[in-house]
């Protein structure tokens, strides 16, 4: 087996989740104004205040988690601590969408 072309395609690989990573992101953040705008009633401009506040924390935070890591606790730490938190953020969500699935089914 040749290794020639493994850089490329490592930077092939990068470039298709980097592409992938920046859809989602910007279907998220359309979907997220258009929510707002629907379920909450905002006005277009407050919708796209929250939306960029979002988006701008959403982008930041590498950075911080990256200070972290560097100064304070170590990579193994903050990893540890990141998945901590998905992993306990995942399971009060999907806990929370069982509950209330089960209250709109007894409600009805």
């Amino acid at each position: 087996m040749h290794f020639t072309r493994f850089p490329f395609l490592c930077v092939d690989a990068y470039a298709g989740v980097y592409a992938a990573n920046y859809m989602a992101v910007n279907a998220f953040s359309f979907s997220l104004t258009s929510f707002l705008i629907g379920r909450y009633n905002m006005k277009a401009n407050t919708a796209t205040n929250v939306n960029n506040v979002f988006s701008g924390t959403f982008n930041f935070s590498p950075v911080v988690g990256a200070f972290v890591a560097d100064a304070l606790w170590g990579r193994f730490r903050t990893l540890l601590f990141g998945t901590a938190v998905g992993v306990t953020v995942s399971c009060d969500q999907s806990h929370y969408s069982s509950i209330s699935s089960c209250s709109v089914v007894l409600r009805h």
